[in-house]
C-alpha cells in the first residue's frame, strides 16, 4: 500500500491479493493475471487454503467440540472439495452465532463462506444465517472459516454436505457419489517442536506460523495479505515468501536454513 499515495489512488484496485507496485500498476500473485489480477488459474488457490480440515466426501461437518458451544480464541476452517463435475451443496441444520452489530458493521462471532472466490467470501452471524440456510458452490469447492471472538461460549454449527451434479460441466458424465454419515476430514495439526526455541512455517497454511517457546508450540497468524517466509522467519509478501503449504501436508515442522543478508 505504500505506492497508493504516490500513484494518486485512494484504494487498492487490484484483486485476488494483488497490490500496487512502483510503476502504479498491479503486481499480481502467482496464478493470477490481467490488469487488476482479476483472472486466475487453479495454481492460485493451492497456496491459499486457510484450512484446518479437508472434506472430500458428503456427510456431516461440525464446529470444534460440537454440540458444545465454542468461545474465544477458536478459529476453525474447512475446505470442502467435490469430485469433478459436481458442485458442493451445504445446508446448516443447527447453527448459533453471536449477534451482528449494525453500528460497527461486523460479526463478533461468525462464519465466512467462500462459494466462488476461494480467497474471500461473505461473513454470516446471528440474524443472517439460520437453520436451513443453504449454499452452493460456483465450482467444485467451498471454504468455510469460523471465528469466535468473545470469551463466553456462544457459537456452534452443524451442516450437511452434499455433492450435486454440475449442470455446466463439459467433461464426461459424472459418477454418483455415495453419502456417508460423517464427512471424511483431515484432522488439524498437533505440533511437536523440533527445538526449544524457533519459528516454523505451518505446513498446511501459508498465513500461519508456529512459534516454539520452551518446547511449547503456539500457532500465530500473519496480518493482511502476508505469508510466512520460512527462510527469513518473518511475514512477507506472498510472491517472496516461498510458501509450500498445502492442506494434505503432514504436520511436521521443518527447519529451513536462514538466509543471512550480505554485508
Amino acid at each position: 500500500g505504500k505506492w497508493l499515495d504516490s500513484c494518486s489512488l485512494e484504494n487498492n484496485p487490484c484483486q485476488n491479493e494483488g497490490y500496487i507496485g512502483s510503476k502504479c500498476s498491479c503486481v499480481c500473485p502467482h496464478g493470477t493475471h490481467g490488469r487488476y489480477c482479476q483472472d486466475h488459474s487453479g495454481d492460485y488457490y493451492e497456496g491459499r487454503q486457510y484450512v484446518g480440515k479437508k472434506v472430500t466426501q458428503p456427510g456431516i461437518i461440525t464446529s470444534p467440540g460440537y454440540p458444545e458451544l465454542t468461545a474465544y480464541p477458536t478459529r476453525d476452517s474447512t475446505w470442502i472439495m467435490a469430485p469433478e463435475c459436481f458442485n458442493v451443496q451445504l445446508q446448516f441444520t443447527d447453527v448459533k452465532f453471536y449477534q451482528f452489530y449494525p453500528s460497527e458493521g461486523k460479526c463478533f462471532d461468525g462464519i465466512e463462506i467462500r462459494t466462488s472466490n476461494m480467497a474471500e467470501g461473505e461473513w454470516f452471524c446471528e440474524g443472517n444465517i439460520r437453520n436451513g440456510s443453504s449454499f452452493t458452490s460456483a465450482g467444485r469447492e467451498i471454504i468455510i472459516y469460523m471465528e469466535a471472538k468473545i470469551s463466553v461460549p456462544w457459537s456452534k454449527y452443524q451442516a450437511e454436505v452434499k455433492f450435486v451434479p454440475d449442470p455446466h460441466c463439459k467433461s464426461s458424465t459424472p459418477q454418483p457419489v455415495t453419502t456417508t454419515t460423517n464427512a471424511s476430514i483431515l484432522p488439524p495439526c498437533i505440533f511437536s517442536c523440533p527445538d526449544e526455541m524457533g519459528r516454523y512455517a505451518h505446513p498446511r497454511d501459508c498465513k500461519e506460523w508456529v512459534d516454539c517457546d520452551h518446547w511449547q508450540p503456539y500457532v500465530k497468524y500473519c496480518p493482511g495479505n502476508l505469508y510466512f517466509n520460512p527462510e527469513l522467519h518473518v511475514c512477507d509478501w506472498s510472491e517472496h515468501a516461498g510458501c509450500t503449504a498445502y492442506p494434505d501436508n503432514d504436520c511436521e515442522l521443518t527447519t529451513v536454513n536462514t538466509v543471512m543478508p550480505k554485508d
